[in-house]
């Protein structure tokens, strides 16, 4: 189709869907030669584009070990959970604080479940976290990760640091019933419906 470029209206871009036209060249006689911004994306991509989805809301995060024995937490200051997922990527923020943390017979890596999403299959997810009463084996700089794999709304958390070969945050390294932060946000793809 093609139409004077004069004759074309102005468009504010926040309105521009995939059906907005869009202009792909103007001929020497002033014609110019427009498409759609899907039928473009498509060709550009060698596929058929789809309205992104997008949708945030909110999930509950919480910790547990891999095995709970008797392990309890009497009270959480935080439990808070927020997600934004637009097409198959999301990005799931995260804060627990639980205020008293009670065990004896719980031992194993320290989970982090309850995540919006299952991850996509074949793929992994890292992002930094920041963990508050844990006590680690030596006082070298210690870099923990959360990591999430495919198939699970669970994550484990590992710490790496200099000179130290990484382990798994467990049980062990619980500063006794203090007070316990985790805090991250981690960005994973997934193939669950909208």
């Amino acid at each position: 189709m093609s139409t004077k470029i004069n004759s074309l209206p102005l468009v504010n871009i926040s309105s521009l869907s995939l059906t907005s036209p869009v202009i792909v060249g103007v001929g020497s006689d002033g014609y110019s030669y427009q498409t759609t911004v899907g039928s473009l994306l498509g060709l550009l991509s060698n596929s058929p584009i789809e309205e992104p989805f997008y949708k945030t809301g909110v999930w509950t995060p919480f910790m547990i070990p891999q095995t709970p024995g008797d392990f309890s937490i009497s009270s959480y200051g935080n439990q808070i959970g927020y997600y934004t997922r637009i097409g198959h990527t999301v990005w799931a923020t995260l804060r627990i604080t639980a205020n008293v943390v009670s065990y004896t017979t719980a031992s194993g890596q320290i989970v982090v479940g309850g995540f919006p999403y299952l991850p996509r299959s074949g793929t992994a997810a890292n992002a930094p976290v920041a963990l508050t009463g844990f006590s680690w084996p030596n006082s070298k700089a210690l870099n923990p990760f959360m990591n999430m794999t495919a198939g699970s709304l669970a994550a484990n958390m590992t710490v790496y640091g200099n000179s130290i070969t990484q382990f798994a945050v467990t049980m062990t390294h619980m500063d006794g019933g203090n007070v316990k932060v985790v805090r991250t946000v981690i960005q994973y793809e997934t193939d669950d419906a909208p």
